[in-house]
């Protein structure tokens, strides 16, 4: 069996695993990202990047390589019930640098991460492979082994395996990671359409009945549209026939007659659990979990890529720091968790509550919830709250270290 030496093994090629090896590797670390799937190409998953993600990049000088990307950007953000709209932001009330939300599919995203990775030896990235198992010394996990798809298996060792490889990580598992708290108030079901003319660039939240539902720009002429059903929901809507769903869809909105009328089955909807976790130990026995395999995101918000990049360019400095120690003590990447961990359980608690907002099955809070809403949107409180949410902590700094 063939042995590769390296400095770190990130497992997940996701923006998680790709910042962190590309950080890692402008540092003159030897790394290797191990992805499952044979390419980038990937749907309904961290589309949207909010202000907080372009103010990481700029710290770390990646910026204006995100920006020449193609992108759609977002300007705004509008709440609908009844087909009237009730309130709205702008994003330039919310990010002097970057007043604005992008969105960018994540294959454009992860491809141009990898054409920067790519310009440094120390860097390689090997699609098609799957973990297998540890490999242990005196307890410690002192690399892995991985699997490609002819079943060959290969042995990476390295004194750092970093799990980047999302909500149903196996380095988690196979670490035997606990979680501190999980919260999963119902699924997201989501479609792509055309975009009609009126909907670029802004955000839309309708609070209808049977289902609230989101509206996001997709790149370059689409929307995708999310419905919000409560815990159940979703099983009782594959169990209902076919027809009678789209009836629902034709009523919900003008706008989504025609794609009713062309869809086949179910087989053009993609459901996404609105799960939100965090594990009570990010570190542990030679391995590290950042993004979602450490604190995954609902997509309340549309958060999810910006907080994992946010461990993960935590994770770059202290790796760093920690190496460049005179004893290795690996036990230091426990910083990670306590730079960010806090700011990351705060944002979940916003999330939870815009969760039990958007899935509850109240009579009475359906009623008053666009009231409330609209009444918020009058105040400068929607900004203070989406600040919290969308932009960095005026306090986040990195190394200079980590931008050369």
């Amino acid at each position: 069996m063939e042995t590769i030496k390296q400095d770190v093994v990130i497992v997940g090629g996701g923006p998680a695993g790709m910042v962190l090896g590309l950080l890692l590797s402008r540092l003159n670390y030897h790394v290797m990202v191990i992805e499952k799937n044979e390419n980038f190409d990937r749907d309904y998953r961290g589309e949207v990047l909010q202000p907080r993600f372009m103010e990481l990049m700029q710290k770390v000088n990646l910026h204006q390589t995100i920006l020449e990307l193609p992108h759609t950007k977002i300007r705004s953000g509008h709440f609908y019930h009844n087909h009237k709209e009730i309130g709205r932001f702008p994003f330039n009330d919310l990010s002097h640098d970057f007043p604005f939300g992008m969105w960018m599919p994540q294959p454009i995203l992860l491809d141009g991460l990898h054409q920067k990775c790519r310009l440094n030896p120390h860097f390689k990235l090997l699609f098609g492979a799957h973990v297998k198992r540890f490999i242990y010394s005196d307890q410690q996990v002192t690399g892995i082994v991985i699997e490609d798809k002819e079943k060959k298996e290969t042995i990476i060792e390295a004194p750092l395996t970093v799990g980047a490889d999302g909500r149903f990580s196996t380095v988690k598992r196979l670490g035997k990671f606990e979680h501190e708290y999980e919260y999963y108030p119902g699924d997201i079901l989501w479609f792509t359409m055309p975009c009609p003319p009126d909907w670029k660039g802004k955000f839309q939240f309708h609070l209808d009945k049977p289902y609230p539902y989101l509206i996001l720009p997709k790149h370059p002429d689409a929307v995708q549209v999310g419905l919000a059903l409560p815990l159940g929901k979703l099983k009782q809507i594959k169990q209902m026939a076919f027809p009678t769903f789209k009836d629902h869809l034709k009523e919900l909105n003008p706008h989504f007659r025609e794609f009713a009328a062309t869809v086949p089955d179910f087989s053009s909807f993609v459901p996404l659990q609105a799960k939100t976790h965090y594990m009570k130990q990010w570190y542990k026995n030679g391995c590290l979990l950042i993004g979602d395999a450490a604190h995954c995101s609902s997509p309340a918000g549309a958060i999810g890529v910006s907080l994992a990049v946010t461990s993960a360019v935590i994770a770059a400095e202290v790796i760093h720091h920690t190496f460049q120690s005179t004893s290795l003590r690996l036990d230091q990447l426990h910083d990670v968790q306590a730079r960010c961990g806090e700011e990351i359980k705060r944002i979940h608690q916003i999330q939870n509550r815009l969760g039990n907002a958007l899935f509850s099955t109240s009579p009475f809070f359906q009623t008053i919830r666009p009231f409330v809403l609209s009444a918020l949107t009058r105040t400068s409180l929607i900004s203070v709250l989406l600040r919290k949410v969308v932009t960095l902590p005026a306090s986040f700094e990195v190394d200079s270290k980590l931008s050369r």
